[in-house]
């Protein structure tokens, strides 16, 4: 069963706009057209929004339409990742250690690969080509290993906070700048 439509004002429906650019809701909250007083309050009340349960049903809405309408998934990004974080470079060459055509080569193993460099050597003399090198791009495994762990929360370098929206909507203004502050410097120590 489908879910009904969220409907919001413009304004709203400008911020998720916003939000699904970039993940930031506090610049998405800026760039929809509010005006806070400065970027401690445009963090505030960019939270809230993304808190408040219309707003977060019609992201949900609109990342599911992103999803369908692109193919890009949660799954396929990080089944990406593990593509390039468990590659094994010895999948390019065969049993005498020359590299594999490219057509040989298997859809992990293509999906590994970050490009080519390819340099043609030609007799200055004569024209004629005399040679190639192929450079393969390989991606960095340690980056794609740190990526999809943080994902997978081994690294402990961020932070779960679970406040209900009745406990969210009864802090005040300074109580949420508080808490903010000590998730930030927890995450700087």
């Amino acid at each position: 069963m489908d879910q009904p439509i969220v409907v919001l004002p413009p304004k709203r429906k400008k911020f998720v706009e916003e939000y699904l650019k970039d993940l930031n809701a506090t610049q998405a909250y800026i760039r929809a057209g509010y005006r806070p007083k400065d970027e401690k309050t445009a963090a505030a009340n960019a939270s809230a929004l993304v808190a408040n349960h219309k707003v977060a049903a019609y992201l949900r809405q609109r990342q599911e339409r992103l999803e369908k309408k692109t193919g890009v998934t949660q799954e396929r990004v990080i089944a990406e990742y593990a593509k390039l974080a468990f590659f094994d470079v010895r999948k390019m060459f065969d049993e005498k250690g020359a590299f594999k055509p490219i057509g040989d080569l298997d859809d992990e193993t293509v999906g590994a690969i970050a490009g080519f460099d390819v340099h043609e050597e030609y007799d200055k003399d004569t024209g004629k080509a005399t040679g190639r090198t192929v450079k393969v791009k390989l991606p960095d495994k340690r980056a794609a290993l740190y990526d999809l762990g943080r994902h997978l929360g081994m690294f402990g370098d961020e932070v779960t906070l679970r406040l209900t929206l009745k406990e969210l909507k009864d802090m005040s203004l300074d109580e949420k700048e508080r808490l903010l502050r000590q998730l930030e410097e927890n995450r700087n120590n």
